[in-house]
């Protein structure tokens, strides 16, 4: 039998909650994956049990775990103010079944490590890397007097003989440890855990394993530098870092689409270019078009959204700096006779398009042409709402406008950068057109992608925060990870629009062509295809109720 420990009793540290908000490190995500969900995956294959300790925010890991359960994950809720030694003791008082493990790995609750070998993950074994900075790190190195010496978090002006412990260790006689962890005490300002480790590996030679890779959860300049290494762009999009990674040069296969990008951003006017990556240069050349642009470090509203916890007062001034920037951007307009038919091509041809190419294409068993019920509600068919969307969109006034204003054209929260520390805001990968009009289009568009975050639930799919079930042919149950203070967040938002007398039930309906245009979109994640299909039938059923 073999298990995985992971301690994580305390919340990040007040440079990551500035961020992040008050959250255990192991909720912390990267490639919009939590940590937690990343250390079951690398271990799942190789250990019987997962113990996870927890103390501050308990709660959190609770309601993960409730929301995304796994049969091999224990967890343990440790007394509170103690040490990282009193966290593993107090888990040996509340697990005494830890003895009965052949092998037992503890992995920090902060770290994360590329996998380990099968002959690793059975051995005594210490991982390590080269040490870069000393006073932030616990670090050791082999003396002469002792087995090894350890400098805790002290400054080293020789660094080269140091290695950094990574958190990530492997013990084939646990009990041996717990024994030695009890009669250790701290020694020279280095921590009794450290003590500890030192002593059983003096007696169980340990392998030093230096991964190929390991992510620091624990620092926010660590956490931004591995998810710039981790960027995950579109498909048809190359980027590459540029003046020691403060720029980002960018090209694309979908040349129309960069130069529209690129042009966007050069036609801004003075009031929103705070809002916008500053270009340093571009090439507009049709074949081959390249922008180099400043790189922001700041996490998306998406994240911000679904995995950090901000109080509500952070989420107000978010608010007030988007509205801020729509409110810019109706300060321009676009006067034309014919807008309507930039409208129609919007709301009525584009969505009619992508739902027959959805159907000619379609691969999840969903019935097109019988009324569904999600959780518990009856929905339109999707034949229905393609008959639907044109009358009720004209009798919501939205094939109609007099002027455009500028817009963004894919103000979803993930285009949208945030810092929470400095209250800055960023637009990014703009659409730029709207029909056959470039840089302007109808202010509702932008509306409804932000409500299409906040209300439709479309970052909780995309980032596979959400949990599907059918019972029988056309009923189903879509639940996304929530807390209460969602709830709260949405009552704001729409607070806000109602602040501007904007039409919410117009937003809605343009929210869902914008659901039901992304199905084919979606091909190669049938179940965020049906999430989508679900939730877009969902919102038509809010606006004919």
């Amino acid at each position: 039998m073999r298990a995985l420990v992971v301690p994580t009793a305390k919340l990040v540290g007040i440079d990551l909650q500035t961020v992040h908000g008050p959250v255990p490190p192991v909720l912390v995500p990267l490639r919009t994956v939590p940590l937690l969900a990343s250390l079951i995956q690398t271990y799942e294959s190789s250990v019987d049990v997962i113990y996870v300790l927890v103390h501050e925010g308990a709660d959190q890991v609770v309601a993960y775990l409730e929301f995304f359960p796994h049969p091999k994950v224990d967890l343990v809720e440790i007394n509170p103010g103690g040490s990282l030694a009193d966290t593993i003791s107090d888990f040996i008082v509340k697990r005494p079944e830890i003895f009965e493990m052949d092998h037992v790995i503890i992995n920090l609750g902060d770290t994360l490590t590329s996998p380990l070998s099968a002959e690793h993950q059975a051995a005594n074994f210490v991982a390590y890397a080269d040490t870069q900075e000393s006073a932030r790190w616990t670090l050791f190195r082999n003396s002469e007097n002792a087995f090894w010496e350890i400098s805790d978090k002290q400054y080293r002006e020789d660094i080269s003989t140091w290695h950094t412990f990574l958190g990530v260790w492997g013990f084939r006689d646990f009990s041996e440890f717990a024994s030695i962890l009890n009669r250790t005490a701290a020694t020279n300002g280095v921590s009794h855990f450290y003590i500890a480790i030192t002593e059983y590996f003096a007696h169980h030679a340990p392998v030093l394993v230096k991964p190929a890779q390991w992510i620091d959860y624990g620092h926010a300049d660590n956490l931004n530098i591995a998810r710039r290494e981790a960027m995950n762009h579109r498909s048809f999009n190359s980027m590459s870092f540029e003046r020691g990674g403060s720029s980002i040069k960018k090209s694309s296969q979908n040349t129309a689409k960069l130069i529209d990008e690129i042009e966007w951003v050069l036609s801004q006017p003075d009031a929103l270019r705070p809002f916008t990556p500053t270009i340093y240069s571009y090439d507009l050349a049709p074949d081959q078009p390249w922008v180099e642009m400043e790189f922001y470090p700041y996490p998306s509203l998406d994240e911000c959204l679904v995995f950090a916890r901000h109080d509500l007062d952070v989420w107000e001034r978010i608010f007030n700096r988007v509205f801020e920037v729509l409110d810019l951007q109706g300060e321009e307009q676009l006067v034309a006779t014919d807008l309507s038919l930039d409208l129609k091509t919007m709301y009525i041809d584009k969505p009619r398009e992508r739902i027959a190419h959805f159907l000619d294409t379609i691969a999840i068993d969903v019935p097109i042409d019988e009324r569904l019920y999600v959780n518990g509600v009856k929905c339109p068919s999707l034949l229905e709402a393609t008959e639907l969307l044109p009358q009720l969109l004209e009798s919501a006034g939205a094939l109609r406008a007099d002027a455009f204003v500028r817009l963004h054209g894919d103000l979803c929260f993930g285009n949208i950068l945030y810092d929470t520390h400095h209250h800055l805001l960023k637009m990014i990968d703009p659409r730029g057109r709207f029909g056959r009009n470039k840089n302007f289009g109808d202010s509702y568009y932008d509306l409804a992608k932000l409500s299409h975050s906040v209300h439709g639930k479309y970052d909780f799919i995309v980032l596979d925060q959400f949990s599907l079930h059918r019972e029988g042919e056309a009923r189903f149950e879509l639940k996304f990870r929530e807390r209460p203070d969602h709830g709260e967040i949405a009552r704001m938002f729409e607070r806000k629009l109602a602040d501007r007398s904007v039409d919410a039930r117009r937003v809605r309906l343009i929210e869902t062509t914008l659901f039901l245009s992304m199905l084919p979109l979606h091909s190669t994640r049938p179940d965020h295809q049906m999430a989508m299909l679900l939730r877009g039938l969902s919102l038509l059923a809010e606006c004919v109720a």
